[in-house]
């Protein structure tokens, strides 16, 4: 074998031992659950492969395409946790893939794998590629979307750059948080194209007009995979739910104190992420390695939204890692290149800053094999000591009345699906954001519960005091003290 094939080898053997050792260290068919929204998307695909549409009936102010991919492989496997988990390490591993790949094909192979062991262990990174969240997908499909488009200007075939707007299309329709690449795609581009015309003319660089067949055909491509999904599945009440949801003035009122803003002192818990990454940034600025600006300005974007942008979520830090890693990686490797190629003949000061710089760059990396490899073992036993579901005390009640169950109301709809009951289509989805913009109430509430009439409800005694259903509840609904669960109530 030569070194060709040794190497392509190692191309799929990254991702794939990734998911591997996901899938071999952590409980996929047994935990309860790894993701606080793991409940909303199981529930939701759970109630579409039921025949409960998306947005006409399934509350959702999040693009369908997830929920749909994953309600297609409940009708084909059945509906479990494992198959959605699967899923979701299924796009850890594209995501993985991709971004070993960007960087191999900038800074080499040793500088991709640095990426992924510096991706690997930071916050949230192991516990989203095992959860059945909508997070990581968008960001794999959208980084995949770059691998194209990178492939398409490394003198591919256009195909892939078709490929990359479908990718990137397909990654708004997950989440739009995908969106957060086009300015450094933009960018890039400009600098791709202009830096191009440098080389072939030796002349004032001029716009790209000659080439915007390349815009077209790459946007239309977007356009195209965003609409078809939009038309299957989108309908015209759509557009308010998401609008009130994300941006309203009650949901920004809402979100308006620091609890729910980005602190950037958070990054500080990936310090082995970090010292790297400085390196990275400014290595890139003193050599001007154009080539690398990408993560850079998809760094900065991160920051830009959210500094601004209110809610924040923990597991937003996916946003940071990603470019992160990849400037670490460049940091590492192509410091160690530079102090390298140094000439150390030319005199006693050239000896001393290279000596200087090895004692840096050994700090650093002394710093990263310290730290990351350390924080992922704890990170995969944390998630490999979650506790069963079928052992859950609330799973095993709702289980016991499940033959004479058709519906249940719960505000943790993970335990619902485990018991394999269905909730109230209507008010399966109940996030912070749809209380907060006022798209749901006592009201509601009652008028769902009479519609379908529940013969369980588990909600917290705080669900009853915050919509006052402590009235409701004593009139239709009465303890199951057999259990001795709180909460948990009967139809009378």
């Amino acid at each position: 074998m030569n070194w060709r094939s040794k190497a392509r080898v190692l191309d799929w053997a990254v991702p794939l031992g990734f998911g591997l050792v996901l899938c071999l260290m952590v409980p996929l068919r047994t935990a309860l659950e790894f993701g606080g929204d793991e409940g909303y998307e199981l529930t939701k695909a759970f109630l579409v492969n039921l025949g409960h549409p998306l947005y006409r009936e399934v509350w959702n102010d999040q693009p369908p395409l997830h929920t749909a991919l994953l309600a297609l492989l409940f009708r084909i496997f059945g509906p479990s946790a494992w198959v959605g988990r699967l899923l979701s390490v299924g796009f850890a591993i594209v995501l993985v893939g991709a971004l070993y790949r960007l960087v191999s094909q900038q800074s080499g192979r040793v500088a991709g794998l640095v990426a992924v062991g510096l991706l690997a262990p930071s916050s949230f990174f192991l516990q989203l590629s095992v959860s059945v969240m909508i997070e990581l997908p968008a960001m794999a499909l959208a980084l995949a979307a770059v691998r194209a488009w990178s492939n398409y200007f490394a003198g591919k075939s256009r195909r892939w750059l078709i490929l990359s707007g479908v990718l990137f299309g397909c990654a708004l329709q997950v989440k739009l948080t995908a969106a957060m690449f086009l300015p450094a795609l933009a960018v890039e581009y400009l600098a791709r194209r202009i830096g191009r015309k440098q080389e072939i003319c030796g002349v004032r660089p001029q716009f790209f007009w000659r080439r915007r067949w390349e815009l077209i055909a790459w946007c239309g491509a977007v356009v195209a995979a965003f609409g078809v999904i939009a038309v299957a599945f989108y309908n015209w009440d759509s557009l308010p739910v998401f609008w009130a949801s994300h941006f309203s003035a009650a949901t920004q009122k809402a979100v308006a104190s620091d609890g729910y803003g980005f602190q950037p002192e958070s990054l500080l818990n990936d310090v082995a992420l970090l010292a790297p990454a400085a390196v990275g940034i400014a290595l890139i600025g003193w050599n001007r390695r154009w080539d690398l600006l990408f993560p850079i300005l998809l760094l900065a974007t991160a920051f830009a939204i959210h500094l601004w942008h209110r809610p924040y979520w923990d597991y937003y830090v996916l946003h940071f890692a990603i470019p992160l890693a990849w400037l670490g990686a460049a940091g590492i490797v192509e410091w160690f290149r530079a102090i390298w190629k140094q000439d150390l003949r030319a005199s006693l000061a050239a000896k001393l800053r290279a000596g200087m710089e090895w004692l840096v760059w050994s700090m650093i990396v002394s710093l990263v094999l310290t730290l990351a490899p350390k924080k992922a073992w704890n990170e995969l036993m944390r998630l490999s000591a979650s506790s069963p579901a079928l052992e859950d005390p609330r799973v095993m009640g709702l289980k016991k009345h499940a033959a004479q169950t058709h519906w249940v109301f719960t505000t943790r709809v993970i335990y619902a699906f485990w018991a394999g009951l269905p909730v109230p289509p209507e008010l399966a989805v109940i996030p912070s954001k749809r209380i907060w913009s006022r798209q749901i109430g006592k009201a509601e509430i009652i008028d769902c519960l009479d519609k379908y009439r529940p013969e369980v409800i588990l909600i917290g005694s705080d669900w009853e005091t915050k919509f006052g259903l402590s009235e409701y509840m004593q009139a239709h609904y009465q303890a199951d003290s057999a259990n001795g669960l709180d909460g948990l109530y009967l139809r009378k």
